[in-house]
Order: structure tokens, then sequence, then C-alpha cells
């Protein structure tokens, strides 16, 4: 028996070296294999998103940019005058009034400027971008009666009336007067701050999500003039004065407005060409901030003497907090160009853009407020 035992030692020593080296092998090719599965994961997880730059070379990776923009601003509740109504005593029927229309400020485009600055980080290609706006706008116009009934102009809202002395009010009678001026001016101002990742998602395609801040602050200025009512010299009140007296009424409306909050977005580039692309932006951003509009309202008439008066009848102060959110989008064309071995580089687009500062328009107690028009932008990297 023991000669039998010591005849299958032997065999069993080759068996468990042989098994040894197989598991040594296994585990060295398993290990391999991780190690080259990691490696390979890493791999394809740069190669997912490359960076899109733009970069150069051999820089600072600072870039600034610069843009002129040409803007139109539209605020709804601005009509402040309309004709098409009888204002006679006299009966009339439907049939027998003429359309008439409604009368608006102006709505032309002014110019403007963004300037920014902005660094591509070391981490992972994100940038960080700084930008601010400027835009200004000032337009008036006006309005004059026709001779028949229903082309004299009704005020579209409430003007302050009232005596020499008595404390203001508002009448909403159908007044009718010579002629109207209006008056807009705008004054905006909003910096933009991002951090933003630029990547290709395919050869030709890549996209630039963002989040960050936003701040901004405007002030607006409506001022309506109504001129000669005429109605007689019937007396309209125990100011004992009638409508021949008052050269004129005033509403003067300001909103003032600024804010602070959250902004996010998605920056888009389809690239037909190693220089040349078409992109499209879009932004969202919700904001905390304070309004006040003010109201004054003036009389200026002769008030049976020569000099004439002018009598505040109106004066209301409001303001609150409330949260606002703002809509941004645009579309254009882009170039872009390295030069210098690529240690520089110039880019230059052409857009159209357009901004929706959501119930915004508290001039008249609601509505949006909108931005749109052309934008030039010229970036520069170093």
């Amino acid at each position: 028996m023991k000669t039998k035992l010591s005849k299958l030692l032997p065999v069993a020593g080759v068996v468990c070296g042989l098994c040894s080296t197989l598991n040594a092998a296994d585990n060295m090719q398993h290990g391999s294999s991780s190690m080259m599965h990691q490696s390979s994961d890493e791999t394809r997880f740069r190669e997912i998103t490359p960076n899109a730059g733009p970069r150069v070379t051999n820089g600072a990776d600072v870039f600034l940019t610069a843009d002129f923009i040409y803007w139109t601003v539209r605020q709804d509740g601005l009509r402040y005058a309309y004709c098409g109504v009888d204002v006679t005593t006299s009966s009339s029927t439907a049939s027998s009034v003429n359309q008439g229309q409604s009368f608006y400020p102006p709505t032309r485009f002014d110019p403007g400027f963004k300037v920014g600055a902005g660094l591509n980080l070391g981490h992972d290609g994100w940038d960080v971008y700084l930008e601010y706006t400027w835009f200004h706008s000032n337009h008036s116009n006006g309005a004059t009666s026709g001779t028949a009934s229903d082309q004299r102009l009704v005020p579209a809202f409430p003007i302050a009336w009232g005596s020499h002395s008595s404390s203001d009010v508002y009448d909403t009678d159908l007044l009718n007067f010579d002629r109207f001026a209006a008056s807009y001016r705008m004054r905006f101002n909003n910096f933009d701050l991002e951090l933003g990742r630029n990547y290709y998602i395919s050869q030709y395609l890549t996209l630039r999500p963002h989040v960050g801040l936003k701040g901004n602050w405007y002030n607006v200025d409506y001022v309506v003039t109504a001129y000669g009512p005429r109605i007689g010299d019937t007396p309209v009140n125990s100011g004992g004065y009638g409508y021949d007296d008052i050269l004129s009424a005033r509403a003067t409306i300001e909103q003032n407005w600024w804010g602070i909050g959250i902004r996010t977005g998605l920056d888009t580039a389809w690239y037909f060409d190693k220089n040349w692309s078409i992109f499209g932006d879009f932004a969202f951003s919700t904001l905390y901030g304070r309004f006040s509009t003010p109201r004054r309202d003036t009389l200026r008439g002769d008030f049976s003497s020569t000099t004439p008066v002018i009598s505040t009848v109106g004066n209301v102060a409001n303001s609150w907090h409330t949260v606002k959110s703002v809509a941004e989008t645009q579309l254009g064309l882009r170039f872009d160009y390295w030069f210098s071995d690529d240690d520089y580089h110039f880019g230059l687009s052409a857009a159209w853009e357009i901004q929706s500062w959501i119930n915004h328009g508290e001039l008249r107690g609601g509505g949006d407020i909108g931005f749109q028009g052309f934008t030039l932008k010229a970036r520069f990297d170093f």
C-alpha cells in the first residue's frame, strides 16, 4: 500500500504544480484584461466628449469678446390714445362709426454693445465667462385728432383730472383732445456669469452647457401728454373752469427694476466646414428683484389767469419684491480662424437675438418686455 502511495506522490506534485501555473497565468490574464479594460474605458471616456475649445497652442488661455448690437425694445401695454368712438352727446349706432386706430410710442432700432472676458480652465476643458450688456433706447411720437366726431382722440388709460385746488380725480369719461404726445425711454444694463464646457458630440456638432448667475437693472420712463381738450365752455367740476382752460394734462410713469438670479443654457454649433458653423443658443433665468413704479400727473392751464399754472393732481408711489423669468435665444453664422502656428484664435459671428423678459411690463399692470435685433460678435483668444 505504501508502495502504491509513494508512486502517486510524483504525479500529485506535477498536477499541483500545473494547477498553480494555470491559476497564475489566469490571474495575470485577468489582471491584464482588467487593466486594459480600465485603460480602454478611460480612453473611451475622454473620446466621448473631446474638448472643442477654441483653444490656442501656447497662450494664456484667456479670451476677450466685443459685440455690436442693433436692437429694438417692445413693451406691452403702451397704447396711449385711440379713435373710432363717437364722443358727441348725440345718439349714434355702431354702423355709423368708422373704424378707428390705436396709437403707441414708436419702436425703432438703437445701437448698443456687449463686452466680455473669459478664461479656459485646466480642469476638463471648462471655461468661465463674464459678459456685460449696455442698451439705451429713447423715442417719441404724437397723434392729432380729426374733425369728425369719431376721429377725436380718446385717452387709452385714465388721466388725472381735477380742479386747481382739489385732490386728484381720474376721469374715465370720453374726453377728446386736440393731440397727444408720447415718449418712451429705456436704460438697460446686464451682467451674465457663466461656467461652461464646449465639447464635440460628433465630428461636426458641438455643445456647450453652462450654468451661472444673471444680474441686471433697468429704468423705463413713459410720458404721455394730452393737449387742448374741447367740449365747450361748460365747467366740468366745481373748480369753475372748462376744458378750454386746460393747455395740457401729463402722466409721467416710471418703471425701475433690479434683479439677480440663476441662469442656465445650452450653446450649439453645427459645423459644415472646418472654419464655418451655424450656431443656435438659448438660456433661461429666474431672478429675484424689486420693482418700483412711481407715477405723477400734472395739469397745465391758465385757470382764468394770464400766467399758466402747473398743478400736480396725482402723485403715487409703488414698489414690491418679486420673482421673474427671462428667456434668451439666438441663431446665427460663425467663422473661426487660427493663426501664427495656432497661438492665436479669432472668431466672428453674426446672429439674430431675441430676449423675452416675462411679466416685466409693469407700467400698465402687466405684460412682457421684449428685445430683439442684430448681434455682431468678435472673439480673440491668446
